[in-house]
């Protein structure tokens, strides 16, 4: 059981510093008002920061993105 107690903040740890750009920028904008809408697998920018998805090499897709509501 100890060994979970170690890996899994681990894990995460390296996930957030892995992702770190992507976590500061969506804190960013919610706090601006943005809001997550679902858009379906959708090509990602990769000029922006995401978390993507990728089923087949060389694709990688968003299902969800902030956007500011009008």
């Amino acid at each position: 059981m100890f060994i979970f107690a170690l890996i899994i903040p681990l894990f995460f740890g390296v996930f957030y510093l892995d992702n770190e750009e992507f976590f500061d920028t969506a804190s960013e904008q919610l706090e601006d008002g943005y809001v997550w809408h679902y858009v379906g697998p959708t090509d990602a920018n990769p000029e922006l920061p995401s978390l993507t998805l990728q089923v087949e090499p060389d694709h990688p897709f968003v299902i969800f993105k902030l956007k500011r509501d009008k």
